[in-house]
């Protein structure tokens, strides 16, 4: 998909003119960051909760009660079922943990 501001690049472009943006975008400039995880890289233990192999994505309920764990297809070794014991290590931020290296146990 194209953008308003992309079409209007391009036709400047094609017309010689001189290209210049001021000013932020105005939804990087209000977002904030959330908090990194307190301790990324050690391994951690949860259950598949959910996952859909057609869309390559899921969930793992974590051992320790924080928010549910996102996990893509690409970090999993083999094909997880809902209820399967997994270890994985945690990246992302505290409130959106995403799963690296996942092993069903």
């Amino acid at each position: 998909m194209i953008s308003a501001r992309d079409a209007t690049d391009n036709h400047s472009r094609a017309s010689g003119e001189e290209i210049t943006h001021t000013g932020s975008s105005t939804k990087s400039a209000h977002r904030q960051l959330a908090a990194p995880l307190a301790s990324p890289g050690t391994t951690d233990y949860g259950v598949i909760a959910w996952f859909n192999s057609d869309h390559g994505y899921g969930y793992i309920v974590p051992d320790d009660d924080g928010p549910d764990v996102f996990v893509h297809a690409s970090q999993l070794a083999g094909r997880p079922e809902v209820g399967q014991r997994v270890s994985y290590r945690a990246s992302g931020s505290e409130s959106r943990p995403a799963a690296n290296t996942v092993h069903v146990l």
